[in-house]
């Protein structure tokens, strides 16, 4: 996946915060149907923070009752990455049988003389 420009002078405590909410919250929803990557929401976010014990500072302004430009960047990066994946990558992915096919046809072509190893 090409990286997202407007995302490319991020810092390394953005990606922190994105890899911590993706493993936290998961990416994807499985309670809805059609929809498989989860779409993330400030109030998602917001409880994770709280539930791990951490500071809010960055992601909720108490004063203004306002969500920080940090979070509003981290939502929109989330959810535009979920939605690239769902429309530009997952329609290019092969499932078991296809992989299989695919598999034995190049190994037949190819005739490997080492043993290749077998996933599972």
């Amino acid at each position: 996946m090409k990286p997202f420009f407007e995302y490319s002078a991020k810092d390394n405590s953005f990606w922190a915060n994105v890899k911590f909410i993706s493993e936290k919250l998961g990416y994807s929803d499985r309670t809805s149907k059609g929809q498989r990557l989860r779409r993330y929401n400030l109030d998602d976010i917001t409880k994770c923070y709280r539930e791990y014990g951490l500071n809010l500072t960055h992601i909720y302004n108490e004063n203004e009752k306002s969500p920080t430009e940090f979070s509003r960047d981290l939502v929109s990066y989330l959810n535009r990455r979920n939605r690239v994946i769902e429309t530009n990558v997952e329609p290019n992915l092969m499932n078991r049988e296809e992989v299989e096919v695919e598999f034995i046809r190049i190994r037949e072509y190819v005739n490997p003389t080492c043993t290749l190893p077998m996933n599972k």
